[in-house]
């Protein structure tokens, strides 16, 4: 269900470099809505990859009512994955202005329009949102929305690679990955079941 909840301070992560490089231009045109609001924004601007994860590790909660990010699916993971890092329990609540290329969690809440998205944050909507922990051989990774392995790890290792090709990438990543398809093994551990195959 959806809860309320006011806000008058927010962390607002921004990935410059995400989708089409247009993480600033969309802070500048949300900007106004948290000014009307009077909501104080606490900007920061990424400045490689893993600093939003940083970020999200080392910020002071009790500075801030909420984080915000401003990029696509991968800041949202990085900003996930950094807060869960944490060790300590979370209740900050999480605003999702897309900004990237797929912006695939926004579509799945129904909200990929960083405007409209910005106006939902302002009005203090929330909803829970479910949470991932994979163990890797050498790490723990959080994320939302998406796990990959395999081939959908592989895709999007490439389509990373072809930045250049902007959202066809993903396309040509996947026809790629088909030509030279590869098996992988995983164990899924899913309410107390486990699945090895």
């Amino acid at each position: 269900g959806t809860l309320l909840m006011t806000i008058q301070r927010l962390a607002v992560v921004v990935n410059p470099r995400g989708g089409k490089q247009r993480g600033l231009k969309v802070l500048e045109r949300i900007k106004p809505i948290f000014a009307v609001a009077g909501i104080a924004l606490d900007i920061r601007v990424t400045q490689r990859p893993g600093h939003a994860a940083e970020i999200a590790r080392t910020l002071e909660m009790k500075s801030c009512d909420g984080i915000c990010v401003i990029g696509g699916d991968g800041t949202v993971h990085e900003i996930v994955d950094g807060l869960m890092q944490r060790g300590e329990p979370i209740s900050i609540p999480l605003g999702i202005i897309p900004a990237g290329t797929g912006n695939t969690l926004a579509r799945h809440l129904q909200c990929d329009d960083s405007l409209e998205a910005a106006r939902r944050i302002v009005a203090g909507h929330t909803q829970p949102l479910d949470v991932v922990r994979v163990t890797l051989s050498d790490r723990i990774v959080y994320c939302v929305d998406l796990v990959g392995w395999g081939a959908v790890a592989d895709i999007n290792s490439n389509a990373e690679k072809w930045r250049m090709l902007g959202p066809s990438r993903y396309a040509a990543a996947a026809l790629w990955q088909i030509l030279r398809a590869t098996r992988r093994r995983a164990t899924l551990v899913l309410d107390g079941q486990t699945f090895d195959d």
